[in-house]
């Protein structure tokens, strides 16, 4: 695995490579290096999640596309599910459209979209 970004000095030349010992590494719930794509399953707090596995996925070069999939649940007394927090979130959509500029794509999937009807 290579990191997506490179480290250089003050004088723009590139410093030595840096190996990466992948098996240390967090990895992705699914990864087909085939596309490019990693798949993240968040059970838990979505709007945690998400950060962690943006910054993998960031920091992995491999990876082209991101899909958070997240199960709906109310989140800490909200009336609002996890997924819905993220989706709606200013900050969480400012992440997204930044994170094209390193040309990842982020996909979020409402693991259980019926929970939302009103």
């Amino acid at each position: 695995m290579t990191l997506r970004f490179e480290t250089s000095d003050h004088s723009g030349v590139s410093q030595r490579e840096i190996n990466i010992d992948s098996s240390k590494l967090q990895a992705f719930d699914i990864l087909d290096l085939k596309n490019g794509t990693a798949f993240e399953i968040s059970l838990s707090d979505a709007f945690a999640e998400f950060f962690k596995d943006v910054l993998k996925a960031l920091l992995d070069s491999r990876v082209k596309r991101l899909y958070l999939c997240m199960r709906n649940h109310h989140y800490k007394g909200s009336k609002k599910s996890g997924f819905v927090k993220i989706r709606d979130s200013g900050m969480v959509n400012q992440y997204i459209s930044l994170a094209k500029l390193y040309k990842l794509e982020i996909n979020l999937i409402d693991l259980f979209p019926s929970c939302n009807k009103e």
